[in-house]
């Protein structure tokens, strides 16, 4: 039985907070979008926390967590792509990675009945970190439509995407692992 607790209502704040800053940024409401942006980001750094400091780590948790990371950046990546505010190889990019890790949590733990730990490595929790950090750049530059923040968000654009590159490629054969039952991590 999944019992919530601080971390994991944390957890899916950051899930509903997706469709509330979307309808802000599509209604050009961006200092509200950039405020639930900014709270999911924190709900992303809390919940984590919060669940070691106070020992409460629950399988619940650690499956929901990246499920949330990569709903929000999906979602939010979509639907900037398609206004035309990000790049589209960044768009694809970002969802096939994000897709594919995704569709393997159904293949490993109801086919396979493979009960996984999630421990990010270091350039995928960088990865993430610089997703969000992009889906802010583009907020701030919407905000205030500075020649600096524009430049800056393609800097963090082109970075992240040697972050997604290596995710991706380097993603595979941990897959192959797991499937295999030679590895204990997902991402």
């Amino acid at each position: 039985m999944t019992t919530i607790n601080i971390p994991n209502a944390l957890t899916m704040l950051r899930i509903v907070a997706i469709p509330i800053a979307l309808a802000f940024y599509l209604n050009h409401q961006f200092v509200l979008c950039f405020a639930v942006v900014l709270i999911a980001v924190l709900t992303d750094y809390f919940d984590g926390m919060l669940a070691r400091r106070l020992n409460q780590c629950t399988d619940f948790g650690a499956l929901l967590d990246p499920v949330a990371d990569k709903f929000f950046e999906m979602s939010f990546t979509l639907v900037l792509g398609y206004l035309g505010d990000l790049p589209w190889y960044y768009v694809v990019l970002l969802n096939v990675r994000n897709l594919a890790q995704l569709m393997s949590i159904p293949v490993l733990m109801w086919w396979k009945k493979i009960a996984f730990k999630v421990e990010p490595t270091w350039p995928a929790k960088w990865g993430s970190a610089l997703g969000m950090f992009v889906i802010i750049s583009v907020v701030l530059n919407q905000m205030f439509d500075w020649l600096l923040l524009g430049q800056l968000q393609t800097v963090l654009v082109l970075i992240s995407c040697g972050f997604e590159v290596y995710m991706l490629v380097t993603y595979l054969p941990r897959f192959l692992q797991i499937y295999r039952g030679k590895h204990d991590t997902f991402i």
